[in-house]
């Protein structure tokens, strides 16, 4: 019962008990290079995407300077030319004459002279394709065209004109900007500039306008303008483009239908109501970090080399002062070692003190088993001398009976074997007290 019941309070003892994390130092090696590896990652990540944000934000100021810049030159231009067409058109004594002249080699020399003057003046305007003058009163049209491809556009103004002469004077407060004008697959801006009963203005396509700015954009990015409404004026560009209205931010991100992906960033023209809006690949951005990508990722396998080296030194510095004693134990547990251990030539005094404290057990470890042998020895003399000592009495006891029983017998050989038992006893007992043993 009392078994059962020591067993019954042990038991739950062994069922509570929990199980123990074991490692090796081959585990530490390992934990500590993955360890320094994923805070090396963490930190290049880290790095990567400040430098890619900073990388885009940069490219992002640079496209505003860009575009703050071609427009404030575009707007500078189109004021100087509006101020040229108003000189033109309250100073100009041909137009005057084409206005009010009823002969006709006075009208025509007026107009040719007049076509003259707006061919002098369209090249000091290179972003414009042609400059025009309409004159209700004789429903008359004079353009020069500098750029044939936008002849269309010229047709067009010549019929809206013509079409509108009788409204053109209420016009004066509707068209104080450049007009979007699509024609043909053609986008183009319009300016009218009315003085007195004329209408003097110039156009200019899409291309035109904007080939200087294409100029200095990145490789492979694309330039276009929004219409008023947000929508793009170049028919088949990007098909699936919306534009969405997001004040909080800087860019939109756009991904084709081929597949690429772009950053798309606006600018409002203070010369019209459209708005230019730049396409440019994130491939772009992505190869101004290839040398920062190339950077790091040296650092990344300079660092994954030195923690290797650095995790097998470890180790190295650990396990090898270790390993003899590691021996020594496993030779101590099967018996088959019992002499100290060498003195390491660690450089680690821990590792020193480890080895000088096993040291000190072996050596106890010796002395106890010699003294415990020794032990053993005195203790087998005690017990054969207490057996001697036991021995003995009975031994004389028998001895004197043996004679007492032959001395009393009547057959002769049983007293001479009483002598003969009698002189091996004196012998005995001579030697006994002469040896002490």
């Amino acid at each position: 019962m009392v078994e059962m019941e020591q067993n019954s309070r042990r038991l739950p003892l062994k069922m509570n008990k929990k199980k123990r994390f074991s490692y090796s130092l081959n585990t530490i090696g390992v934990l500590v290079a993955v360890l320094l590896l994923t805070v090396t990652l963490l930190v290049v990540g880290s790095v990567s995407y400040y430098y890619q944000g900073e990388f885009k934000n940069q490219y992002l100021e640079y496209m505003v300077r860009l575009q703050s810049q071609f427009n404030s030159d575009t707007a500078a231009d189109f004021k100087t030319l509006d101020l040229q067409l108003f000189q033109l058109g309250a100073y100009n004594t041909n137009i005057s004459l084409i206005n009010s002249t009823q002969d006709d080699q006075t009208f025509y020399r007026a107009k040719m002279t007049l076509y003259k003057e707006l061919s002098n003046l369209a090249p000091v305007f290179p972003t414009i394709d042609g400059l025009f003058f309409y004159s209700p009163a004789a429903d008359d049209y004079t353009p020069f065209i500098s750029r044939s491809a936008s002849s269309e556009c010229s047709l067009y103004i010549k019929d809206f004109l013509a079409e509108n002469k009788e409204e053109l004077p209420g016009m004066r407060s509707l068209y104080r900007q450049w007009q979007l004008v699509r024609q043909n697959g053609g986008s183009y801006l319009v300016r009218y500039v009315f003085s007195g009963n004329s209408v003097l203005g110039a156009w200019t396509s899409l291309s035109t306008l904007l080939s200087s700015f294409r100029g200095v954009l990145p490789e492979k990015s694309v330039i276009s303008m929004l219409d008023p409404e947000r929508r793009l004026l170049q028919d088949g560009l990007f098909p699936d483009y919306v534009y969405t209205e997001d004040a909080s931010a800087r860019y939109q991100q756009y991904t084709s239908g081929e597949g690429t992906r772009y950053i798309v960033n606006t600018y409002q023209t203070p010369y019209s109501g459209c708005h230019l809006i730049v396409f440019t690949p994130a491939a772009l951005l992505m190869a101004q970090m290839a040398p920062v990508v190339k950077g790091f990722t040296i650092i990344i396998l300079t660092i994954g080399l030195i923690t290797a080296a650095l995790s097998v030194l470890i180790k190295r510095l650990i396990d090898q002062p270790i390993r003899p004693m590691k021996r020594t134990l496993e030779a101590l547990r099967d018996g088959t070692e019992k002499t100290p251990v060498l003195v390491t030539d660690s450089r680690c005094v821990e590792v020193r003190q480890m080895f000088g404290v096993l040291n000190g057990m072996l050596d106890n470890i010796q002395t106890l088993e010699a003294q415990v042998y020794e032990d053993q020895l005195a203790q087998s003399r005690l017990e054969l001398q207490f057996l001697k000592s036991q021995i003995t009495p009975h031994f004389l006891i028998n001895c004197l009976n043996t004679f007492s029983y032959l001395a009393s017998s009547p057959e002769e050989s049983d007293h001479a074997t009483a002598q003969r038992l009698t002189q091996t006893l004196s012998q005995h007992i001579r030697y006994s007290f002469a040896t002490g043993e």
